[in-house]
C-alpha cells in the first residue's frame, strides 16, 4: 500500500509540472588500452569534472612517489634505500587505493547505466506494470558505489536538465557518500536560483529518507545517506531561515538524521512553522521515527480534502501537505497497530 502511495505521490508531482526528474571516466590503464585499440576512446568533456581532476591528481602522486622510489634506489647505497624503499612502496600502494577508490566498479557502473536508461524511458510514458517491476528489480541491486555514476552525471555539463533530475533521483536512490558530497556541494553552492532550488527541493520531496545502509534499494524510497556532521549541521541552520524554500530543503534533508534532538527541532516545524511546505517537509523527515504523539497531532488537524486541487500549481503546497498528512496517519496507524 505504501509503495502505491509513493508512486501516486510521484505522479501528482508530475501532475503539479513539477515532476521534471529528469563516465567518472573508467580509470585503470586495461580499460584505456581497451578503449583505445577499438578505437572508442570517449572524448572529454568541454569542461573537466570534478571527479576527473582528482583522478588525475591521484595519478600524478603515484607517478611522482614512484619516480622518488627510482631516485632513492639509484642514488642510495644498498644498505641505506631498503627502509625508504618501503616507506615509498606503502605509500604507493595507499595512493593507488585512494584512486581505485574514485572508480565504479564495473559491474555496477553497467547496472547504473542500464537504470538511469530505464527509468528515462519510463519518465517518457514508454512502459507497462512489467517494465515497472523490471525495473524496480534492478533498483534493488544497486548499492552506494554507484552513486558516483550518478553523480558523474548530474555533473556533467553534456547532460541536460531533464537528465540532470532523473541522475539526482537515481543518485539520492542510491545513497552513500556520493549523496552526501552532493548534499554539501548543493548546500554550499544554491546561489539565488529559484528554479534550481525548486528542482532540487522537489526531488527531496519525492522519496521517504532510509537510515539503514544495508536495506535494499527501491522506488520512492531514497537509500541511507551520512549526514552527520557538516550537512546536518547546515542543515539544522537552514530550518531557521527567514526564507521558506530555505526551511524545507533543511527539513527535507534532517530526514536522513538518526539526532533526537534534530527530531525535536522537526516537530517544532511540524507543529508551528508558518509554511505548509515546510511543514510538509517535516512530516514526511519525522513519518520513520513517529509516535502516538505525532499521530494525535496528525489527527487533530482539518480533515484534508481527498480531490486534488482545482489550479495544481497554485496550490501546491496544501496539496503536498495534505498527502503527507494522509499517508502519515496511515503509516503511523499500522505501526501503531490500530
Amino acid at each position: 500500500m505504501r509503495a502505491l502511495i509513493e508512486i501516486g505521490f510521484g505522479l501528482a508531482l508530475g501532475a503539479l509540472g513539477v515532476w521534471g526528474l529528469s563516465a567518472a571516466r573508467s580509470k585503470g590503464e586495461k580499460a584505456r588500452e581497451k578503449e583505445v585499440a577499438s578505437g572508442s576512446e570517449e572524448k572529454r568533456p568541454a569542461e573537466i569534472l570534478a571527479m576527473w581532476e582528482e583522478n588525475r591528481r591521484l595519478e600524478k602522486e603515484c607517478l611522482r612517489l614512484c619516480e622518488e622510489r627510482t631516485r632513492v634506489e639509484e642514488v642510495s647505497s644498498p644498505g641505506a634505500w631498503e627502509e625508504e624503499k618501503r616507506r615509498l612502496e606503502e605509500e604507493i600502494r595507499e595512493w593507488e587505493g585512494k584512486l581505485a577508490a574514485t572508480a565504479v566498479p564495473s559491474d555496477q557502473r553497467k547496472l547504473a547505466e542500464e537504470v538511469l536508461k530505464r527509468f528515462s524511458a519510463m519518465e517518457s510514458g514508454r512502459f507497462d506494470m512489467t517494465q515497472l517491476a523490471d525495473l524496480q528489480s534492478l533498483i534493488a541491486k544497486l548499492k552506494e558505489e554507484s552513486g558516483l555514476y550518478f553523480l558523474e552525471r548530474y555533473r556533467s555539463p553534456e547532460s541536460t536538465e531533464s537528465e540532470r533530475l532523473r541522475a539526482l533521483m537515481l543518485l539520492l536512490t542510491a545513497g552513500g557518500p556520493s549523496a552526501r558530497d552532493f548534499l554539501l556541494e548543493w548546500l554550499r553552492n544554491t546561489g539565488d536560483d529559484p528554479d534550481a532550488w525548486r528542482n532540487v527541493e522537489t526531488t527531496l520531496m519525492s522519496g521517504m529518507k532510509s537510515t539503514n545502509p544495508e536495506a535494499p534499494r527501491m522506488m520512492g524510497m531514497f537509500g541511507s545517506v551520512p549526514i552527520e556532521g557538516e550537512v546536518e549541521a547546515e542543515a539544522v541552520r537552514r530550518t531557521s531561515s527567514a526564507d521558506a524554500m530555505e526551511r524545507k530543503l533543511g527539513a527535507s534533508i534532517l530526514g536522513w538524521s538518526k539526532d533526537p534532538a534534530v527530531h525535536a527541532k522537526l516537530d517544532s516545524l511540524m507543529r508551528n512553522d508558518g509554511d505548509l511546505g515546510v511543514r510538509a517537509a517535516a512530516i514526511q523527515s519525522l513519518e520513520p521515527y513517529g509516535d502516538r504523539a505525532m499521530l494525535e497531532y496528525l489527527r487533530s488537524l482539518p480533515k484534508p480534502a481527498s480531490d486534488p486541487p482545482a489550479n495544481p500549481r497554485e496550490d501546491r503546497d496544501q496539496f503536498l501537505f495534505n498527502m503527507m498528512v494522509r499517508g502519515s496517519i496511515e503509516m503511523l496507524e499500522k505501526k501503531l497497530g490500530e
